[in-house]
């Protein structure tokens, strides 16, 4: 069939010159956009260059021609009409919600006045099958406007919607109507379009053939009917820089070398920041957008990863693998190359890989997990000072450094019990995807690590072959695989049509500790700001929902209750909308309390969450005063004015009113969960008492709905919402920006996470959030804390 599609377009070709595709001024959003709607450059289609020329068949070819230069959102084009040199500067840019505006400016040389002058275009797409476009020219001397439309008829099929366009056309001068046309455009195969449009005016009938070729276009048009007829027509040549549905097959043995993920980050980097570096970072949500393009690009065959670090915590690491076994399942091929590969990385690509790659020089770092704390108990009671550890129940232990001269055996069975549950998630990914490969199951190879040199992970079935990067460069020429790195690809042509209907959800990120007042966007959250913006999605009438993706270790109490109880009133408030909680690397202690009022909550495998409890610590150094022989006074207006002094002893009353204000508060907890997750106190009480779990164990005792990650919470809002229609996620990253003075203090940004850190050592950094704790307990906030760090528990990516 093509072959006799490539006669017929021939023989046109011959016959008659190339089409221009001057119709449709909300239709055309490619190259030829520049010269008839500069708004349509906004879509994002119009990089590239091209030469259209005008041709009469009894005149031939005539000075009537247009070179366009075309940058995307700037373009600039040269011409000449009938001997007179014309230049026009044109822009148009995106409005968001498929609203897009253009402006331009066309000068001529020789023949002023001629075509010159200013003119503005404007377009809106409301739906996927509907485009309205207004045109003024010459705004500044002899206005002129032109009004067109765009339907497509097909809209009930996605797959085949963008391939039948109807248009319109109408231009007013002078007050009165000049021209009225009416076209179809249509592109049933591949890479060949056909054209037809009817000019009421003139009373002709144009009829055209064009074919793509992936990044050129060429075609043929001519007036069909008329005073004209077979005698006027077009001549064009495009290149684009994004690639075009091409009439010739060129999907075989195409492989994209992704390269753009050396740091996978949760919360998207808000503003400037100069000392988080843009090269090689993307977020969850960008990476799961790349992938589900990759999925759809029916040209490739594979997927490279090579040297990809993917720096990230373990949660996210699970996405990653959920979201490449989609792109496996689409036929692709996954490929990974790596000098030396930690862990998390290697777990990941022994997962999804069709081939695993190693140099012969590196070497696979499998070490599982473990935690070792210093306790300082005796070592400050040596000085005279005392720590007072006030917690719920012995599983909260934060600060057993602090006060305990060893691990508790209650802080020893939940660590041990989490670290199973990570390390059998792992052992999962490993055995599973290299199954019939491995000379034994992946628990007992990684007891053998940590360091797996080269050619024993290849006795192992670790790997399937040791090269150097070159030789795998061969191997994959071998495969004729034609590699394109992604960091250097332009990207397709979009075109399907934005639509602006769907459903909108916002997309709300919790990052870091919580405090009262305003949080750092990415970096803290802020009872006030985040309130607020879980506030305004819950009354702005075009928000149907919200994800709120959590990544919190705790905080104040105060602070967790204020923003739990928004979440509350937008879950089951006064006209509720559907609040899913999507918890990322961790999600304990005040980050599971603003979690519990949702409407779902969706958790990752290895999530750290619970830790439902409440801790305070208090130290007093009166036994360091009293070994230097340093004296104290104090005078007080109250009984317990001076509670909380650290210079004098604590009275046994001052520490029993301490504990039961813990104990009020962790009654409130366990109360606010029990009423959220409509479970009896006394059920939740068993799976509290600050104990940590990971989003596995959480979900065998009711305390999250589900396992998985965005992916999974984006499908279950569709379903609660009721569409099956893609919805458009809008994502808020509550907080203030950190000021460049505050980034100056804060510059190295360490693996994936969102925040910096001062580089100092770590016992001095345990004493410095130690003494902000203090502070945060001096003024009377309790506090909700995770007892360790993603990267205390081992199971960051680095």
């Amino acid at each position: 069939m093509k072959k006799v599609i490539l006669l017929f377009a021939t023989i046109l070709m011959c016959l008659t010159p190339v089409w221009a595709q001057n119709f449709g001024i909300a239709v055309q959003d490619q190259v030829s956009s520049v010269l008839y709607n500069p708004a349509a450059m906004g879509a994002r289609n119009a990089q590239g260059f091209g030469y259209i020329n005008r041709f009469s068949v009894d005149r031939g070819f005539e000075k009537d021609y247009d070179l366009v230069f075309s940058l995307g959102n700037l373009a600039y084009s040269y011409g000449q009409f009938y001997g007179v040199d014309k230049h026009r500067v044109a822009g148009g840019i995106s409005m968001g919600l498929g609203m897009y505006a253009g402006a331009h400016y066309q000068w001529t040389e020789g023949t002023p006045g001629l075509g010159e002058g200013f003119g503005l275009s404007y377009m809106i797409r409301p739906t996927s099958f509907l485009s309205l476009a207004v045109k003024g020219e010459e705004l500044n001397k002899d206005p002129a406007m032109e009004l067109g439309f765009g339907f497509r008829p097909l809209f009930f099929n996605k797959k085949l919607e963008s391939r039948l366009t109807l248009s319109g056309d109408a231009r007013v001068e002078d007050g009165s109507w000049d021209t009225l046309s009416l076209g179809a455009f249509s592109e049933l195969a591949d890479g060949v379009r056909i054209f037809g449009d009817y000019n009421f005016q003139k009373e002709a009938f144009q009829i055209g053939l064009s074919l793509s070729f992936a990044y050129l276009e060429t075609g043929s048009a001519m007036d069909a009917s008329g005073d004209r007829n077979w005698n006027d027509g077009y001549f064009q040549l495009f290149s684009t820089f994004k690639k075009q549905r091409s009439f010739i097959d060129y999907s075989h043995n195409r492989a994209l070398e992704y390269d753009l993920a050396q740091i996978i980050m949760d919360t998207p980097v808000r503003g400037y920041n100069p000392f988080v570096p843009r090269e090689g970072i993307r977020t969850v949500v960008d990476f799961i957008l790349d992938m589900e393009a990759v999925k759809r690009d029916s040209t490739l065959d594979a997927v490279i990863f090579r040297n990809q670090s993917f720096h990230t915590n373990f949660a996210n690491m699970l996405e990653i693998e959920s979201v490449l076994q989609e792109v496996k399942a689409s036929g692709k091929k996954i490929y990974f190359y790596y000098d030396s590969a930690d862990q998390l990385p290697y777990a990941l690509a022994a997962s999804v890989a069709d081939g695993i790659y190693l140099s012969p020089a590196g070497s696979v770092y499998l070490s599982g997990f473990s935690v070792t704390n210093f306790y300082l108990k005796n070592f400050l009671e040596e000085w005279g000072v005392r720590v007072h550890n006030f917690r719920s129940h012995d599983y909260k232990t934060a600060y057993n450094s602090f006060s305990e001269s060893g691990m508790s055996e209650a802080e020893r069975e939940a660590l041990q019990y989490v670290y199973d549950g990570l390390q059998n998630q792992m052992n999962r990914m490993i055995d599973e995807g290299r199954s019939g490969k491995l000379s034994g199951s992946a628990q007992s190879l990684i007891n053998q690590g940590p360091f797996i040199y080269a050619s024993k992970a290849l006795d192992m079935g670790l790997v399937d072959a040791l090269m150097y990067e070159d030789e795998f460069d061969k191997a994959m020429a071998q495969l004729r695989l034609g590699i394109t790195k992604a960091s250097r690809a332009t990207g397709n042509i979009q075109y399907d049509w934005e639509d602006t209907g769907r459903p909108i959800i916002a997309m709300i990120y919790a990052n870091g500790g919580i405090n009262m007042g305003d949080g750092v966007a990415g970096m803290s959250i802020g009872a006030e700001t985040m309130a607020s913006a879980i506030r305004n999605a819950r009354k702005n009438p075009m928000v149907r929902g919200i994800i709120l993706r959590v990544n919190s270790g705790g905080g104040s109490s105060l602070a967790s209750d204020l923003i739990a109880r928004e979440v509350a009133l937008c879950s089951q408030g006064d006209n509720p909308k559907p609040v899913i909680v999507s918890m990322g690397g961790s999600a304990a202690s005040g980050g599971y309390y603003i979690s519990a009022p949702a409407t779902r909550i969706i958790a990752s495998p290895v999530t750290i969450t619970g830790s439902i409890g409440v801790i305070t610590v208090m130290p007093e150094i009166s036994g360091l005063l009293e070994r230097f022989g340093i004296g104290t006074g104090s005078v007080k207006t109250a009984e317990n004015a001076d509670t909380g002094n650290i210079l004098k002893e604590m009275t046994p009353s001052e520490e029993e009113m301490i504990r039961e204000y813990i104990a009020e508060n962790y009654e409130q907890f366990i109360t606010l969960v029990g009423e959220h997750r409509q479970m009896p106190v006394e059920e939740v009480h068993k799976s509290a008492q600050g104990r940590i779990w990971t989003g596995e164990q959480a979900l065998e005792r009711g305390l999250v709905d589900g396992n998985g990650g965005i992916k999974e919470s984006y499908r279950l809002m569709q379903q609660l919402i009721s569409t099956d229609r893609d919805v458009r996620l809008v994502e808020i990253v509550p907080g203030r920006n950190m000021s460049i003075f505050e980034r100056s203090l804060t510059p190295l940004m360490k693996g994936a996470k969102a925040e910096a850190e001062l580089p100092l050592p770590e016992d001095l950094k345990h004493l410095m959030e130690f003494y902000k704790e203090l502070s945060a307990y001096q003024k009377g906030e309790a506090l909700y804390l995770m007892p360790y760090s993603e990267e205390e528990l081992g199971i960051s990516g680095e």
